[in-house]
């Protein structure tokens, strides 16, 4: 997977050769036609251009937030952000996106009705990623008997393949008589960081005086 493709405040949970965590677009028009489905709030998109990309300062700035975060530069060693696009404007038709990463609660009820296997991943495919995270970190995120570790229910869903996601989409349209899909690299962007070329999605800033060390990962957190 082209790691070019994904905005940088998501490039931890979608960069592992897998879609880890999930959002959903559908086009600017339409209305679900069975409300037994939890379906996640959507948000209107407009057409038309935004700044897409990084600049070399954006890219250092990435690797000195990852170095301050995980104490060790192999981001840079690896030079992650140099396969980023370069910045500039890009546009895209009008879409509608979830205003939420799915979260495991959503998702469990694609499980429940179609009896997909639910979210893991075995140690020996962990390791081909060549990730720096150690296999241990992912067990806090397991599933355990089709149920999602307690206290998580309403947070993002994660350990799931492209395919996962496909088949999701795939369901959740057939429930609602609406047409999800995974988002292109530049809808994400362009929903994540506004027309304005911003850093994060809440603006230039980051969070906790420049530090991320306090931050909260998509997966350990909740939508609010």
């Amino acid at each position: 997977m082209d790691r070019r493709h994904f905005s940088r405040g998501f490039v931890y949970w979608t960069a592992l050769g897998f879609t880890a965590v999930l959002g959903m677009t559908l086009p600017s028009a339409g209305k679900a036609d069975n409300t037994n489905v939890p379906l996640p709030e959507l948000i209107e998109i407009p057409a038309g251009p935004f700044l897409s990309g990084s600049d070399r300062a954006e890219r250092e700035l990435g690797y000195r937030l990852d170095e301050a975060a995980y104490g060790h530069s192999r981001t840079r060693e690896r030079q992650w952000y140099e396969y980023e696009y370069e910045k500039k404007s890009r546009s895209t038709g009008a879409f509608r996106i979830t205003r939420t990463l799915i979260t495991n609660r959503q998702y469990k009820a694609f499980v429940d009705d179609t009896g997909h296997p639910w979210p893991d991943v075995e140690k020996a495919t962990w390791q081909t990623y060549g990730l720096i995270h150690p296999y241990t970190r992912t067990r806090r995120h397991a599933w355990i008997d089709g149920l999602p570790p307690e206290g998580r229910e309403d947070h993002p869903v994660v350990l799931v393949s492209q395919r996962d996601a496909a088949r999701y989409a795939k369901w959740l349209s057939d429930k609602t008589g609406l047409s999800f899909r995974l988002p292109t690299w530049l809808e994400w962007e362009k929903a994540a960081r506004g027309t304005d070329g911003r850093v994060f999605p809440w603006g230039d800033c980051v969070w906790s005086t420049l530090s991320v060390r306090n931050s909260v990962p998509p997966a350990e957190a909740s939508p609010s």
